[in-house]
């Protein structure tokens, strides 16, 4: 009796070590993405709000249908980074071919409504910014940021250099001084200016510079209006931050923000490479 019993014991025992056992091998086998917190959205619900949204999007760019979706960008989980968008659970990554280079698109992943992009431009192993646009109603909610990081995260993927064309908003000036950016000097028709903060609740911006006629003489109209620029002839208090107008910029140190990087979900059948310097297909790719 007392042999039977240590047998059923010594049986129970092995079966717990056994299950033990296949549990961390299971566990060990599957694919670090899936211990991660799901993404709301999967591939194919991406693609089919993306193109959900074509219509809509021809109204104010005629060269919409040739946007393709490349992958989605994680914009709200726990982490530390500062100047993330969090309204959205994800936003959806495009890339769109327009004269002389393409844009990198932007949209909700929630509603599939248009954030923003930037102008990109490339040579042999560098991928060039020309340029970058808001939606008006997302101005003042870190985007800038998050654009740039996304760009630089994908050329440091494809193991590219960055660098930029003369920049002349101010905002997105001081974004790239934020992320190691300084400005190549001396730049033909270079301002130096400091931008500071408008109003509460407003996304303009106040500028300032000791040759106040030459910094408002930089600016036409429309650009004073679209930036919501402010002028003023004293300097603000507390003092806002320098900035270098009408100067390209490059990188002084090496891209290293591996929590934006891990944020990015590149599809199936395109690499960071092929984002920024691959030839153009016209035909929006059904993502499988």
């Amino acid at each position: 009796m007392k042999a039977s019993t240590l047998s059923i014991r010594s049986f129970i025992r092995s079966s717990i070590v056994i299950v033990i056992i296949l549990a961390a091998t299971i566990l060990t086998a599957l694919p670090a993405a899936s211990l991660k917190s799901p993404i709301p959205n999967s591939h194919s619900l991406a693609n089919s709000l993306f193109e959900s949204t074509l219509e809509s999007r021809l109204k104010f760019d005629h060269r919409a249908h040739k946007s393709r979706l490349v992958g989605t960008y994680k914009g709200t989980y726990k982490g530390t980074y500062k100047g993330t968008y969090k309204d959205d659970n994800q936003i959806l990554i495009a890339i769109q071919p327009v004269a002389g280079g393409r844009h990198l698109q932007f949209y909700s992943g929630s509603s599939g409504s248009t954030l923003g992009h930037i102008g990109l431009t490339s040579s042999p192993g560098t991928s060039n910014l020309t340029g970058m646009l808001i939606t008006s109603s997302k101005r003042g909610s870190g985007l800038s940021r998050t654009f740039v990081s996304i760009w630089l995260a994908l050329a440091h993927a494809a193991d590219s250099e960055t660098s930029t064309s003369r920049i002349r908003k101010p905002l997105l000036a001081l974004t790239l001084q934020n992320l190691n950016f300084a400005p190549i000097l001396p730049g033909k028709g270079l301002i130096i200016a400091e931008v500071s903060p408008g109003p509460p609740n407003s996304s303009s911006v106040v500028l300032f510079s000791e040759d106040s006629s030459r910094l408002k003489s930089g600016f036409n109209p429309t650009e004073i209006t679209s930036q919501r620029i402010n002028f003023v002839d004293s300097p603000t208090f507390p003092r806002g931050k320098k900035v270098h107008l009408r100067a390209k910029y490059k990188p002084i140190t090496a891209f290293d923000n591996h929590e934006i990087y891990d944020r990015i979900h590149i599809y199936d059948g395109n690499t960071a490479h092929d984002i920024l310097f691959g030839r153009m297909n016209p035909i929006i790719n059904e993502i499988k």
